[in-house]
């Protein structure tokens, strides 16, 4: 399997589910009780041309999945690319303001 790629089966035999985030902080804070955090490639589009359509069955899994987990008092993001990702980690733990 070439780095960074992921078959289903294998995944499926690891014990992934389809739609559950990369990154998962179990760590309250700012009224939320934990940050969930899906990586994209930087150039990675979640929608059909038309801009509503999720553009596979796994994104729309993670869109759903995303939806449900802000629902119950998360937060949830997709991070397209590595230094989108550090922001909005560092920005979950960042100081409280009063």
């Amino acid at each position: 399997m070439e780095a960074g790629k992921r078959s289903a089966n294998f995944a499926k035999k690891q014990g992934v589910s389809s739609g559950w985030s990369d990154l998962h902080f179990p760590y309250a804070r700012k009224g939320k009780i934990g940050l969930w955090v899906e990586l994209k490639k930087i150039d990675e589009k979640l929608f059909k041309a038309d801009g509503i359509t999720p553009k596979d069955e796994r994104t729309k899994n993670q869109i759903e999945t995303g939806a449900f987990l802000v629902e119950q008092k998360h937060e949830f993001h997709f991070a397209f690319g590595a230094e989108h990702a550090f922001k909005i980690i560092k920005d979950y733990f960042s100081e409280e303001k009063p």
